[in-house]
This record gives structure tokens, sequence and C-alpha cells, in this order.
């Protein structure tokens, strides 16, 4: 399915890829590239919305990672869903999850990134909800449901706001960055989620704790001036595909 599905996206990177030119004193090596990342850092301040999407991202996957390592152990033990209903909870989620994203990378191109992703961030808050509290046969599906509306979206509108941020220059380092915050989200969530299992002895209480990095990574998004910067103007072209493009132009 993976594979399937990568086939449209790597069909539409052809000819995206510019000529490449090196920026004026560059030099290769493991050293420089230290040296450069130093630098970035201790002009942080010039990059201070990208940083602020970062962290941003940072907190609200958190809560995405941690939801997926333990989704099947809250379905089990707080619903009772066996094997064959977590399969095709799955399907169901796959099924939503396909065309909402799509649909929300739209909106963000006539909203904005920002709008959309608090957006996004209430329905998951919702999503928990049912997971904390919600205890009829339906919520299971329901949950299942919200979650694929904006499980992936989120990642997606998240990538396009911050490409949209970061210098041409500076694209592989910046990202870098970002890869280094999703590994850590993805690391501390789920260390953090069952701690909390252990201490209160519920699950309930522990998802309730997402909304600390949910609500934290949403006030952030919501307080970071994107003025000028193009991302919160509909249809700025918020795909990858259309930065690199005027990126080239």
């Amino acid at each position: 399915m993976f594979a399937v599905l990568a086939v449209p996206g790597l069909a539409g990177l052809r000819g995206l890829r510019g000529s490449a030119e090196l920026p004026p004193g560059h030099t290769a090596g493991l050293a420089a590239s230290v040296r450069a990342v130093g630098t970035t850092l201790r002009r942080w301040r010039g990059h201070l919305p990208a940083l602020q999407v970062l962290v941003s991202f940072f907190l609200i996957n958190e809560v995405l990672v941690t939801i997926q390592f333990f989704i099947v152990i809250v379905m089990s033990s707080r619903f009772g869903v066996g094997v064959e209903g977590l399969l095709w909870l799955a399907l169901l989620y796959h099924l939503v999850a396909i065309p909402s994203t799509v649909a929300f990378g739209t909106l963000a191109d006539r909203w904005g990134a920002k709008p959309t992703v608090l957006v996004t961030c209430a329905v998951l808050a919702g999503a928990i909800l049912l997971l904390a509290f919600g205890r009829a046969d339906w919520v299971p599906a329901a949950a299942v449901v919200l979650l694929g509306l904006v499980f992936a979206s989120i990642q997606a509108v998240f990538r396009s706001l911050y490409a949209s941020l970061v210098p041409p220059a500076q694209a592989a380092e910046m990202f870098g960055f970002n890869a280094v915050a999703g590994r850590l989200s993805a690391a501390l969530g789920p260390l953090i989620f069952g701690i909390a299992i252990a201490v209160f002895g519920s699950n309930t209480w522990a998802l309730c704790l997402l909304f600390l990095p949910l609500a934290a990574g949403a006030w952030l998004l919501a307080a970071a001036d994107l003025t000028g910067s193009g991302a919160n103007r509909p249809a700025s072209g918020l795909s990858l595909g259309s930065h690199s493009r005027e990126t080239h132009q």
C-alpha cells in the first residue's frame, strides 16, 4: 500500500529540482556543516517564526505519536475491541484519512495554514475526549473517524507551513531540525504516557495528560507572528511543490 500510494507523489516531484547553486563561501565537510548549524542556532532570532512552528509541531506531534502507539491498547482495554474489530477500525481510518488529507490541504490553501492546524487540533481534542471518557459502543468508530480526519492532515499542513518559512539556502539544514524534532517527540511522548498510566493506574487520566502538549503547541502556533511570510494568506501556494517553483522563479 505504501509503495502504491508513493507513486503519484514521486511522479509529481519530476521537474521540481532546479540547478544546484552552493551559497558563497561554501566548504564541504563535517566541520563546516557543524559550524553552519552552530551559526543558525546562535542566530535563532532571525528564524523565530520557523522555530516557533517547529516547537509547536514537536508538541502536537508528541500527541499524535503517543496515540498511534497506544490506540490498540486503549481500544482493547477500554472498549473490548478484538483483533477483527481493530482491523475494521484500521480500514475505516484509512478510508477517512486519504481524502481528508487532500481536503485539509485545499482548505489550508484557502484559509491559511495556521487556522487550519488550529481547527484540526480542536478535532484531535474531541477524539481524545471520546477515548478518555466515552463508554458507548459507537465511541471507537467515532474516535477513529476524528483521528482519520486530522492525523495525517496536521502533519502535512505543518510541513507545508514550515517549508514556507525556511530560507531556500538552508532548506536541508532546517528540515534536519524538523527530523530531529519528530524523532524526539516519538521517543518522549510514549515514555511520558506510559509513566502516567503506571502512576494513575488508568489510561483515562493519561489520555487527559495529552491535552497539555496539545494546548501548548496550539497556543505557540497561534502566538507565532507569521505576518509577511505568506504562510497565513489563503491560496498562497502552501504546498512544498509550489514553494519550490516560486524559489526557482
